[in-house]
């Protein structure tokens, strides 16, 4: 839990005993703060000097981690506020004492040339992890502590007097050895009897490196002092390698083997953490007094050295780096003005190799006024001056730049790429510079780019399809609508005129009418776009498919007066594999075209042939509708298979329609793998031609009688097929009274199923006008519940719905039909729903319905479907 902020002054958690900082003073500190690690949060333990920024800072921050991070934009260098933020951030500082106990920092302040030192201590751990901790910031006063020590440490003195005599000669041995040691800059020199085991004497002047065990007397054994010096100060990976050079074993072993000496390094970390690369030569005699093995240490200091070697491999590493990605890598000196190629490719080396002058800066000139193009030359000689790299450079690792060279005939885009070597903080002398032909790199670039305009052309196109989409649907569905709600207010003012009546109800049925058909056109465009239309080929006649198509269009070609042809080749065969739902849609769309925008008395042709060559077992046949109505212009003609496109004149504007049907035509042909193709002249008609490769039947049946339940709601189930399709047919009229004027439906019950009330109320109205007698059931539970208890023969049939609440009437259509009772089960099932879709008919007749009306229901429909369902099941006869 955390305290509140007042409270973190001079404030000590009770889980951490006051014994425990006492050594935390050991050292003298300006400050010390304790960290509450798990809990985000922190408490000031100790200020020697109250600092009123930072004890706001402490007053301000919510958790340690804000306090950290508002100091790290306050005290430091700015450009180091990264590394104060990092170093003592909560996951750096829990991460790093679960390793080890104590680690240090410093940065540069705002304060010109001083640094901030920052010491880290783990003070508890729990469970192996870090959960207080403590950083404290030294004094200046504080210096290096004095090492402890038994006597003298600068000669063989003290407790050694029992092993060497304090003589001249002794002494001038030690300081001659001594003096010759200082002579390779040693920090410290050491004199050893290994056969004995013991450390005799040191001298050192870095107290922060020592050989020896505070409190351990010197001379003392050497082992002793090893384990301290191995375990306190060299890093893990390397205390290995200094056992199998120091421990004295080893040592007397390779004195009898004749190596008298030999240097060794390694990496120690000092009192303060700060890391050191360390050497030691050692030099092995022999006493010829005692035959003791006598060893003398001498301790360098190489961490300058070791930092100029891994700043060379830093370098090299960093060159071949670059090579991976830049064929041709330089080595520049920028003071010298000098440089060296660390890498090249060979073809570029023998095409530029006069160009390689001596001279960088006359290299760079000569290079960029003969190779480089011309639009490019100034800007590539400016960036590779050194001065301009130099500032460049100023804070920072890299940088890039391109530009276009010319090989032969073809222009090359190329990159230069400019690496520092050394600190950031440094003036720049060395360089790395690279080049990479990035050529086909910016051609994939110029094609992505051109992908990229592409797609956003045909986004733009799309977002202004849809704008035009919803503006032609607007005015679309406004239309018949405001004929729908405009004659029914017309009706209802007039209820006792009959006749005026009966003209508003005609024409909301038409404009009823012409709203579902621009809906369905809409439904079926969404299908083709989104790739869900699917095909279901089955055996079919197209003879049947063409009659179906011209009695449709019968009635409205008669209103025109219009002359219809359907032309066979008499030598084409008429059994084909298809989608029959599908081939009507296609055709009665163009022919509807046809008849649309073709004048009172003008003339439609609908042919078909078969062509040559065609894949074995399929047929290619032509579909051709003629006209020779109003036409098209040539600006319309070329995007009028494209979705919701009009053409806007007097005459166009009197015709409905809302760009859909050439669409879906187009989708329908591609869909079944064919090609759609439109000549036209304004003025003088069109011609739309379909290209088609239909699969024969394998064997030859007599075609069954046109099936009533395939009525797709809008046009009705197939007329009679005529004999003689090649001529002008008979006009015929599809009322209800002549379909159903053999028919007697007296006495004949109708279980309607309907969860819509409006609805139930349509279909019951209709049923009975037409003379059958209706019950009804709210969802297909009931139904089955109602079929289930009634007598065999109560009801005729059931018109259900499909999409109901409680049970749907796929379900309920399994439920009957899984009945004991024969009549109950097979009794007929007409699905009557607002799924228009040639899947939803098909998934309908898969549940065991007889047949399928689509909403919204109308009169004719539902009595040409209902007829021959009952008269199948015997439920209902011709008089």
């Amino acid at each position: 839990m955390k305290m509140n902020r007042t409270d973190r002054i001079n404030t000590l958690p009770e889980s951490i005993p006051e014994e425990v900082f006492l050594k935390t003073f050991l050292e003298e500190y300006i400050r010390i703060f304790l960290i509450d690690i798990p809990n985000d949060d922190f408490y000031v333990l100790y200020e020697r000097e109250e600092d009123p920024v930072i004890r706001d800072l402490v007053l301000k921050a919510d958790s340690y981690s804000e306090f950290n991070n508002m100091t790290s934009t306050v005290f430091p260098d700015p450009e180091y506020s990264f590394w104060l933020e990092e170093e003592a951030g909560l996951p750096h500082v829990s991460e790093t004492l679960k390793k080890k106990n104590f680690y240090n920092f410093s940065f540069p302040t705002r304060e010109k040339n001083q640094w901030m030192r920052l010491e880290v201590r783990l003070l508890e751990k729990r469970d192996g992890l870090p959960v207080y901790a403590m950083i404290g910031q030294p004094g200046p006063e504080r210096e290096a502590e004095e090492e402890p020590s038994s006597g003298r440490t600068d000669g063989i003195y003290g407790q050694a007097a029992d092993i060497y005599e304090d003589t001249a000669e002794n002494r001038a041995a030690w300081d001659s050895r001594y003096l010759r040691a200082l002579n390779y800059d040693a920090i410290g020199i050491y004199e050893m009897n290994v056969s004995k085991n013991l450390l005799l004497t040191r001298r050192t002047d870095r107290p922060d490196v020592f050989y020896t065990v505070p409190g351990v007397p010197t001379p003392g054994r050497f082992t002793d002092h090893l384990a301290y010096w191995r375990e306190r100060l060299i890093v893990p990976a390397e205390r290995e390698f200094f056992d199998m050079n120091i421990e004295p074993g080893l040592l007397l072993k390779r004195f009898e083997e004749g190596r008298t000496k030999y240097d060794f390094s390694y990496k120690v970390l000092d009192r303060n953490g700060t890391p050191l690369y360390l050497r030691e030569s050692l030099l092995l005699t022999r006493d010829e007094a005692t035959g003791d093995v006598i060893g003398v240490i001498v301790m360098r200091d190489i961490t300058a050295q070791k930092q100029v070697e891994e700043e060379s491999l830093r370098r090299k590493r960093m060159i071949s780096a670059l090579s991976m990605d830049y064929t041709t890598v330089f080595l520049v000196n920028l003071d010298t003005d000098a440089y060296e190629v660390y890498r090249w490719n060979e073809r570029v080396m023998l095409t530029y190799a006069k160009w390689f002058l001596p001279s960088y800066h006359d290299a760079v000139e000569a290079f960029g006024r003969s190779v480089v193009l011309a639009q490019d030359q100034e800007k590539f000689i400016q960036n590779l001056d050194a001065d301009e790299i130099r500032a460049q450079l100023e804070g920072r690792e890299l940088f890039t730049f391109t530009f276009r060279t010319i090989r032969g005939e073809e222009t090359t885009f190329q990159q230069a790429k400019i690496v520092r070597i050394g600190p950031v903080d440094q003036p720049v002398t060395e360089i790395i510079l690279g080049f990479a032909d990035k050529t086909e790199e910016k051609r994939s670039e110029e094609e992505q780019r051109s992908l990229l305009e592409n797609a956003l052309e045909r986004a733009t196109n799309a977002d202004r399809a849809k704008s035009i989409f919803l503006t032609n649907m607007s005015h679309d569905i406004r239309t018949p609508m405001n004929a729908i709600l405009g004659f029914t207010h017309i009706a209802m003012g007039h209820l006792d005129e009959k006749d005026r009546v009966r003209d508003c109800l005609d024409k909301i049925l038409d404009s009823g009418d012409h709203l579902l058909k621009l809906i369905n056109n809409v439904l079926d465009m969404s299908r083709i776009e989104s790739g869900r239309m699917e095909l279901h080929e089955e055996d079919a006649d197209l003879g049947l498919t063409l009659s179906y198509v011209e009695d449709a269009m019968m009635p409205l070609i008669r209103e025109k007066r219009q002359s219809f042809t359907v032309f066979m080749d008499p030598d084409i065969h008429m059994d084909y594999r298809f989608d029959t739902l599908v081939m009507r849609q296609l055709l009665l769309n163009l022919v509807n075209n046809a008849v649309k925008f073709t004048g009172e008395g003008g003339t439609i042709r609908l042919e078909v042939r078969e062509e040559g060559p065609a894949p074995e077992g399929y047929a290619g046949l032509v579909i051709t509708v003629r006209d020779n109505g109003i036409g098209m212009s040539p600006e319309f003609a070329s995007r009028v298979f494209e979705p919701f496109e009009r053409e806007y004149n007097s005459t166009l504007s009197r015709e409905s329609g809302n760009g859909l049907g050439m669409a879906i035509c187009k989708g329908i042909v591609e869909t079944m793998g064919g090609t759609i193709d439109l000549q036209t002249e304004k003025g003088r008609g069109t011609e739309v031609t379909i290209h088609l490769f239909l699969r024969r039947q394998e064997k030859k049946e007599i075609p069954a009688a046109p099936d009533a339940s395939a009525a797709d709601g809008e046009t009705g189930s197939a007329g009679p097929a005529g004999d003689n399709l090649r001529g002008q047919r008979a006009d015929r009229d599809f009322s209800s009274r002549e379909l159903f004027v053999e028919l007697d439906p007296h006495g004949k019950r109708i279980l309607v199923v309907e969860d819509n009330e409006l609805n139930m109320e349509i279909a019951c109205e209709i049923l009975q006008e037409a003379g059958f007698e209706t019950e009804c059931a709210a969802n297909g539970q009931e139904a089955v519940r109602m079929v289930g208890l009634s007598d065999s023969d109560y009801y005729d049939a059931v018109l259900m719905d499909v999409q109901m609440p409680v049970m749907d009437g796929y379900e309920a259509t399994a439920r009957i039909r899984g009945m004991q009772d024969p009549r109950h089960a097979g009794i007929p099932i007409v699905a009557m729903t607002a799924n228009v879709f040639e899947e939803d008919m098909r998934r309908c007749l898969e549940a065991g319905m007889d047949a399928f009306i689509a909403k919204p229901v109308d009169i004719r429909t539902v009595l040409r479907t209902l007829t021959p369902v009952l008269q199948a099941h015997g439920r209902i006869r011709r008089q």
